[in-house]
Order: structure tokens, then sequence, then C-alpha cells
């Protein structure tokens, strides 16, 4: 039986699950800016913590698309530019997807928001 082998190294795999501590300002304005619309699904959920996890996953399967289940690292930065615009603190985060239903029923919701012809334009990747 042949050997496989693997494609990345494990540095080259936890640098493309995370978001970087230096993460260019650019990349924070496109995929971790929210809109109005993002605002309005985020506001529907109960809890800061739960808005502020729900946003960081919109945000993190733009930026990567990978749910946040697949992340391995996110900076404090992109934490703390996502939290400011919900006026929510930052420390919330820490306490999101205490009960690991939330993380892939939120993630499920997403997905369905996303392949909405609605509003998939809003979640198109521009590469």
């Amino acid at each position: 039986m042949a050997q496989s082998r693997e494609l990345l190294t494990s540095t080259q795999r936890r640098e493309y699950l995370s978001v970087p501590d230096n993460i260019a300002e650019f990349q924070l304005n496109k995929y971790f800016t929210l809109s109005t619309d993002d605002i309005n699904i985020i506001k529907q959920h109960r809890g800061n913590y739960n808005k502020l996890g729900f946003a960081m996953q919109i945000c993190i399967i733009r930026y990567t698309g990978w749910t946040l289940s697949n992340i391995e690292y996110i900076s404090e930065t992109a934490i703390c530019f996502v939290a400011s615009q919900l006026n929510i603190l930052p420390m919330e985060f820490n306490k999101y997807a205490a009960r690991s239903n939330t993380l892939y029923e939120h993630a499920d919701e997403i997905m369905i928001i996303i392949n909405s012809p609605k509003v998939s334009q809003m979640y198109c990747f521009n590469y």
C-alpha cells in the first residue's frame, strides 16, 4: 500500500486555518465589516456572546471559506474589530459555543442564508 503524503506541514495548516495577528487592514475591512443585513440577522440571536459568535462565524466563512469549527486561531484584532461594530465586549466571544451544538446550528443557519438567492451576492468571494 502506498504511503500518503501530507500536502501542508503542520505550520502551514495552522496558518491556513487561522486569522493571524498581523491581518491586513484591507482584509479586516473586506471580510470582517458587518453589513446592515448582517447586523439585523445577528440581532435575532439571544445573548451578546451568541451575537458576537454568530457574527464571527459569518466573517470567518467570508475570510477563509471554512466554518468556525475548523479554525484553530483567531486574532484578538479580528474579534475586537467585529465586537466594536456590535457594541459588545470582545471577551464575550470566550463564552460562545459553551453548548457545542450552538456552533454547528449557527453554521447551518449561515449556510442557509448564504445560499439564499437574495443574499448570496453578499457572500461571494472576490479572489
